[in-house]
């Protein structure tokens, strides 16, 4: 996955990041937020370790669900 772009805007301690949007014939994904990438690009850190955006194009469709051993927030907009 490409890397986050980072620019600095006139306001001190405000950036512009693009991400990358990954898109496929399930929708699209874009991972938000991973602490060890934006640590790398000299931003600060949020809390959480890793925030991913799914959007599913067919309803009745879940998409990302993974057995890892720790806390996940998930979101359902309908």
């Amino acid at each position: 996955m490409r890397e986050p772009k980072v620019r600095p805007t006139s306001i001190d301690g405000l950036f512009e990041v693009s991400l990358m949007v990954n898109r496929d014939n399930r929708g699209s994904f874009r991972e938000v937020y991973q602490a060890e990438k934006f640590a790398a690009l000299g931003l600060p850190d949020l809390g959480p370790v890793q925030w991913n955006v799914a959007e599913i194009e067919d309803r009745g469709t879940l998409r990302g669900f993974h057995a890892e051993p720790w806390d996940k927030f998930v979101h359902m907009i309908a």
